[in-house]
């Protein structure tokens, strides 16, 4: 019995199966098994693509700064300017799109779509969270960096239920650039984890050096302590913060204290951003750990 919801309404076929999924998805098993996903055609995914995702640092420009900043506030204002917006164009391509709780018009566009495949599905998964793959970008992507069709498929796949894992209701996905290092970053080190015993793992890294500079971010994350990425002055400066956090949501933000190591932390202090009072002083150890993992991977 199937227990993922897995669509293809597009001409090309799946090259990955359930089993593919469930034999490497780990803790991601409840997530995928409450995912709806589904394969649609280009001009579809560019539909669904929301402007704010279409963002991007500029790796270039970042790499000029990083050379000549003086403190933390004027590398912040810097960075921002690095920002650039991107039609789907050469330059950014979509592959895959998670949307947590889509709006009305989302659901019935996608209901018209499986509809006219004649694809049966029950209606309330739709209202809930899907995913989009679009598997002749994929495909296309892989055989342009020489890696397996199969797992370029199953990277997307993971980074989009990664996506899922990370959501919360009460804050999804958020616009400003240091969210989205941190995000798009953390997503790929969930991927890295899954396939670190692959021997597609090379395969894995191919594809993701070929992103852009947010979601290369991932490899600052796999040093063994935490404190790596951070500015030697952080905890002195915040130790205040920290303790306050520590002592109100140990529990639950670092369920991994003993050792520091980003799923630990990182991982789970995103996953539970929104139990942060009051919202600016997150967003301020957010860029902090965005700027951290831009200057490690630069």
């Amino acid at each position: 019995m199937s227990t993922l919801r897995i669509y293809n309404t597009t001409k090309v076929p799946l090259i990955f199966n359930e089993d593919d999924v469930l034999s490497k998805s780990k803790f991601l098993t409840p997530v995928a098994q409450k995912c709806t996903v589904i394969a649609v055609d280009e001009d579809v995914i560019d539909e669904f693509y929301p402007p704010e995702k279409r963002k991007s640092l500029d790796e270039e420009c970042l790499r000029e700064i990083l050379k000549s900043y003086r403190n933390i506030e004027e590398l912040e204002d810097m960075i921002e300017n690095c920002e650039k917006d991107f039609e789907i164009s050469s330059k950014f391509v979509a592959v895959g799109l998670f949307m947590c709780k889509p709006n009305y018009d989302k659901v019935e566009k996608l209901e018209e779509i499986l509809n006219k495949n004649k694809i049966k599905y029950n209606s309330r998964d739709i209202w809930e969270n899907v995913i989009l793959i679009c598997p002749e970008r994929i495909n296309g992507w892989a055989n342009k960096l020489n890696v397996s069709q199969k797992i370029a498929n199953l990277k997307v796949l993971f980074h989009e239920y990664a996506h899922a894992y990370l959501c919360n209701d009460r804050n999804n996905y958020l616009g400003t650039w240091y969210e989205k290092v941190v995000e798009e970053g953390l997503a790929n080190y969930i991927v890295i984890e899954i396939f670190k015993n692959s021997r597609y793992k090379s395969h894995i890294n191919k594809l993701i050096l070929s992103q852009p500079v947010e979601y290369k971010t991932c490899y600052a994350y796999l040093h063994d302590n935490v404190l790596k990425i951070l500015p030697p002055n952080f905890f002195y400066k915040h130790f205040e913060r920290i303790k306050f956090l520590l002592r109100r949501y140990s529990m639950v933000l670092f369920p991994f204290l003993s050792v520091y190591h980003v799923h630990g932390e990182i991982l789970s202090l995103w996953k539970n951003r929104y139990l942060f009072e009051p919202e600016e002083d997150f967003d301020e150890l957010i860029k902090l750990i965005a700027i951290s993992s831009l200057k490690e991977i630069i």
